[in-house]
């Protein structure tokens, strides 16, 4: 029997769905499931962890060894805007930042003074939101992060990249970051010209139903078995959205972390009512939008050892 391995991690928890197909349904089984959450580092920044996060992603993959049911394909989802920075020497340039972390406050009117929120509204059809990669990304650079960096990887490209060493961005959770010219569906040049980005940062984006590669000769020997990485909708909304059966006439209601409510459309709107309302196009599969609005958000976080969790409104 072949079968498929779902690895979903949001920003509360993850966990590996395996699925087969049995006597002609889907089956679907969790097998390991575990915490995430934001810490605290010694500097007061939200931070993830992403290196407890690698070692439950290769428990799981363990685990389904170990239960005989070695998967063929493995594929990683996870939230959007978040990312990880490599130098030459592909070592990580740390922190991760998580995306409610304040260093992005001074970087939203700094930004904007380049280029009008209307402006990138026009170009993106993305919702304003403190921490998207456009905004952290300035942080970044006026830091001097930035003039180390030789690779951007978003954090489930990152972990697809651990898997395989291979280093591929995906469209889906690029969508969600502030910088694609949505009719183009690429990297916007203007945007990145004008805020002084490195062009070498944004690859070539790849679909979902890329591959990536099979498992590098340590991660095959750490879980006992190779397999091959696909690229899913890496963005775990564009996911999420690409299993429900919509029709032109149905909304959806994607409810986790974050509250996200919704239509899926070929084309992206954007206009001055969608700009005032604060509605949002994220890339989705097969080239599809999600026009939907975000409204609530429960907070996580582990700095203290314990993970609190609050309704707070999406701006600060």
């Amino acid at each position: 029997m072949k079968y498929f391995l779902a690895v979903d991690i949001g920003a509360g928890s993850g966990r590996h769905i395996l699925g087969s197909i049995q006597d002609g349904k889907l089956v679907l089984e969790e097998i390991h499931r575990f915490e995430n959450g934001m810490d605290r580092n010694e500097n007061g920044h939200l931070i993830w962890d992403h290196e407890r996060l690698f070692r439950e992603i290769k428990a799981g993959l363990k685990k389904a060894g170990d239960l005989g049911k070695v998967p063929s394909y493995v594929a990683i989802d996870t939230w959007g805007v978040d990312y990880v920075l490599l130098d030459k020497d592909d070592h990580e340039i740390l922190p991760v930042y998580a995306y409610r972390d304040e260093r992005t406050e001074a970087a939203v009117p700094a930004v904007e003074a380049v280029i009008a929120p209307e402006k990138l509204y026009s170009i993106t059809g993305i919702q304003k939101q403190n921490f998207n990669s456009i905004y952290q990304l300035w942080c970044d650079k006026e830091s001097g992060r930035m003039d180390q960096v030789a690779s951007l990887l978003m954090i489930p490209e990152y972990f697809c990249y651990k898997l395989t060493g291979v280093k591929l961005n995906e469209y889906t959770n690029a969508s969600t970051g502030g910088m694609l010219d949505a009719a183009k569906k690429t990297w916007s040049e203007e945007i990145i010209d004008k805020l002084g980005y490195k062009k070498s940062l944004f690859g070539t984006l790849s679909l979902p139903g890329t591959e990536v590669g099979s498992f590098t000769e340590q991660i095959a020997k750490e879980v006992g078995y190779d397999a091959k990485v696909i690229l899913c909708p890496t963005h775990d909304t564009a996911s999420a959205v690409a299993a429900c059966p919509l029709d032109d006439e149905t909304l959806f209601l994607s409810s986790g972390t974050w509250s996200l409510i919704g239509f899926e459309n070929l084309e992206p709107v954007i206009n001055e009512a969608g700009f005032k309302a604060n509605y949002t196009n994220e890339g989705g599969i097969e080239y599809r939008f999600r026009c939907l609005k975000t409204s609530w958000a429960c907070g996580s976080s582990r700095a203290s050892g314990k993970t609190s969790i609050k309704s707070t409104p999406t701006t600060r």
